[in-house]
Parts: C-alpha cells; structure tokens; sequence
C-alpha cells in the first residue's frame, strides 16, 4: 500500500514542495485536497478511486503522520496486521498510559494500555506501531471490550 502512503501529505510536506499557503487554501476551499486528520491531506481524486479498505488504512497513516508516537491498540491493530475482522473500524483506536477525555468528533479513540505492552509495540511499514499480534488478540478479547467486538471479529 505504498502508493497510499506517498499519497499523504502533512501540510509541511506540501509548503516543502513549494505549494503557498494561498494555494493550499484554495484547495481546500475548493474540496480538491481532502482532510483525512487536522493537518494531514489527500487529493479528493485518489481519495474517491480507493476502495473502503484502503481508504481505512489511509485514515491510520495520517493518524501516524500527525502523531508519530501513536501505538494502534484494539481494531486498529488487528485491521494494521491483517487479522480478518467483520467490519472497518470506525475509530483510529491508540494506546495512552494514563485517561484521555476527547469530543465525540474526534477520530482517534484512546485506550489506556500499560507501559510494559506498550513496549512489546512492533512497526508496520516503518512507522506504523501497532501492539504485537498477540498483544492485539488479547486486547481485543478484554472483557470491558468482548462484547462490542464479538460482533466485529470473525474467529476462523
């Protein structure tokens, strides 16, 4: 998925290829970039060619270009590593170490997960950090979050 991950660009990244402030804010008013999150943009022609998966999967990279320490917890991870799940997640789900209040608009959902599995997070393309394959199994079958993703995750 390398194609989408060169596709998003930071604002920074756009000011650094030589695109103005104005331009940039031309084509956003015009609906020609798409926001993915607050600073994290792609064309609305690629946006609208890729599939649901894809465009998940963009929304996770974005997520890691704005915030680089995230570590993906929960459906995220499982989607991150190729675990089959029922449905996309709705919510970027991101490891915290201590509880985050966020508004409801937001796209990222914190978790409050331990230093010590926050550790054992392994890198996906290079910046992508995920919990490890089993953390991620076993944060998906805790029991504040068995029944919400009983529904969700297809165990073969």
């Amino acid at each position: 998925m390398k194609y989408i991950i060169d596709s998003i660009k930071t604002y920074s990244d756009l000011i650094a290829e030589g695109y103005s402030e104005r331009y940039l804010a031309k084509l956003k008013r015009s609906n020609a970039i798409f926001p993915l999150v607050r600073g994290v943009y792609v064309s609305l022609q690629k946006w609208s060619s890729w599939s649901t998966q894809e465009q998940n999967f963009a929304y996770h990279v974005a997520a890691a270009r704005r915030a680089p320490q995230l570590t993906f917890t929960r459906e995220s991870a499982a989607f991150l590593h190729g675990i089959p799940l029922l449905q996309m997640p709705q919510k970027i789900h991101a490891a915290t170490s201590k509880s985050v209040r966020r508004g409801a608009r937001t796209r990222v959902m914190y978790h409050v997960t331990t230093a010590e599995v926050q550790e054992r997070a392994v890198w996906i393309e290079e910046f992508l950090r995920t919990l490890n394959p089993l953390d991620t199994l076993v944060d998906c079958r805790s029991e504040e979050h068995t029944s919400e993703l009983q529904s969700r995750i297809r165990i073969s």
